[in-house]
């Protein structure tokens, strides 16, 4: 299980007036917690909300002071906590102690501690005392049986990503202080880490896997019940380049993708999402109206096809 212990604090409220009149107190921002993904060394994932507005971060050139707004992803370095580091070294030495049932022990205890004996074991194979060598054999080959490679990898560093730099260091701070929805604020051990994305990253990562819209739907027209996956940008509603629509919520297959996006407001303008788009049977006719900046235009008669915005 991931390492989540409750975060206790209190807020301090200290208020101020000035001598004569009255100055009104700045009213602060509202913080903005970024939404993230961990997933933990145990393979569970949680959804969680960045609280500490910037990480520590020390580097061979120095130490950072990185927001978490701008963080896209970090892959965290391999942590052992201390207990377990001490249960791994004591294990270790006893692989040459003198008495089998000790040694036996020992062999077992590193195995059920898991991935984090790997790279001790792996160290280990090439003691000068045999038995140790051994064992420790025996051990890796138990854990590489148990785990993925991926699993069993030791990464010496965090590697945090922004949107124009890939940075590898150490997070200083043993935890991270994260809300949730379920249990509220909480203290996140970066033991249980294993890596992070943020919600600005998937989406990113979503967009550019996702084909561009066409301009209209007329290519698709025979298609009817086909769904497609496409980016739009919203236009800005004032432009006069921007495209011509028929509809309401179902629009003629030969309007115009993003426009018709912006005017069911699946989109805002300069924004780039991803949509779902569905082609339908053409209704008997096509009535307009104006929403979200757009007008769109009555079209009195079926046409070929039509198509309409699914929930993402």
């Amino acid at each position: 299980m991931s390492r989540l212990c409750v975060c206790l604090g209190a807020l301090l409220a200290l208020t101020t007036q000035s001598i004569g009149n009255p100055v009104p107190p700045d009213v602060p921002s509202k913080p903005s917690y970024p939404d993230v993904e961990v997933r933990c060394v145990d393979g569970s994932m949680l959804k969680l909300q960045l609280m500490d507005p910037k990480i520590e971060f020390r580097t061979a050139y120095g130490t950072l002071w990185i927001p978490v707004t701008a963080i896209r992803k970090i892959e965290f370095a391999t942590r052992t906590p201390s207990d377990v580091s001490v249960r791994i070294s004591k294990a270790i030495t006893d692989l040459a102690d003198r008495q089998y049932k000790v040694r036996e022990k020992a062999t077992d205890e590193l195995k059920q501690i898991g991935e984090r004996a790997y790279a001790p074991a792996l160290t280990a194979i090439h003691s000068t005392d045999a038995e140790t060598s051994s064992r420790a054999k025996r051990v890796v080959h138990h854990l590489e049986g148990a785990y993925t490679a991926a699993q069993l990898d030791h990464r010496p560093w965090d590697v945090v990503y922004t949107a124009d730099s890939k940075i590898t260091g150490t997070i200083v701070t043993p935890v991270l202080l994260v809300r949730t929805n379920q249990f509220g604020d909480q203290k996140l051990d970066m033991c249980a880490a294993a890596s992070l994305v943020s919600a600005a990253e998937k989406i990113a990562v979503q967009l550019a896997k996702t084909p561009e819209a066409p301009v209209n739907l007329t290519a698709h027209q025979n298609e009817r019940d086909k769904e497609f996956v496409f980016k739009v940008t919203g236009p800005d509603p004032r432009a006069q380049s921007l495209g011509s629509v028929w509809g309401t919520g179902v629009y003629t297959a030969d309007s115009n993708v993003a426009a018709a996006a912006l005017h069911a407001g699946v989109v805002r303008p300069a924004r780039t999402v991803v949509v779902r788009v569905k082609i339908v049977q053409s209704p008997a006719q096509f009535v307009g109206s104006a929403q979200n900046g757009v007008t769109s235009q009555n079209y009195n008669s079926s046409y070929p096809a039509a198509f309409l915005f699914l929930e993402p």
